[in-house]
């Protein structure tokens, strides 16, 4: 029910007129968007392996940078640079799941799903900047590899304790079930 009220509220007059200008900025940029992906696809094809490293392009007729967090990976590091980020990302989110799924208390079960909605967030923005690696800002690459990193710290803290048990035998959860 939320969501048609939630729908029929953006197809409202008033939502529409507030998005129109975002949908005229978005359109100014795009051929903006379209050249740096271009650029960015030259780039991986002339240095595909171990992409060019983070000083610059070796080339003149390309530049290094794009605004999508994993063409940028390709470009620095090359798709086996790509597949390992990538590789330990799935890793970081099987650590995760099963963690989620063996019964955490309370507390951490928040700790382990603020934490993984973080990374998670962050790996979808990534389809649209490239804010989480930039040499620009690595503050924010910290932020991004400590986020995953209190996630898998959380879920081991949570391997290594003794399970509390039910009478019946099953784990508690700190979870009510009905």
């Amino acid at each position: 029910m939320a969501s048609i009220v939630l729908a029929a509220g953006l197809a409202a007059g008033q939502a529409q007129e507030r998005v129109a200008p975002t949908r005229s900025y978005l359109t100014a940029f795009a051929p903006f968007y379209d050249g740096e992906y271009k650029d960015a696809l030259v780039l991986i094809e002339r240095y595909p392996l171990f992409g060019v490293g983070f000083t610059g392009a070796p080339d003149l007729d390309i530049y290094l940078g794009v605004s999508m967090l994993y063409l940028i990976i390709a470009e620095n590091m090359g798709l086996i640079g790509l597949g390992m980020f990538l590789a330990v990302m799935i890793g970081f989110f099987v650590i995760a799941w099963k963690a989620w799924r063996s019964g955490l208390s309370v507390k951490m079960e928040a700790l382990l799903l603020g934490y993984t909605g973080a990374v998670l967030g962050a790996l979808v923005s990534g389809v649209f900047d490239h804010y989480w690696f930039n040499m620009t800002y690595p503050h924010m690459t910290v932020l991004f590899w400590l986020y995953i990193g209190m996630a898998t710290a959380t879920a081991l803290i949570h391997a290594k304790q003794p399970q509390a048990r039910l009478a019946d035998g099953a784990p508690l959860t700190g979870r009510i079930e009905g």
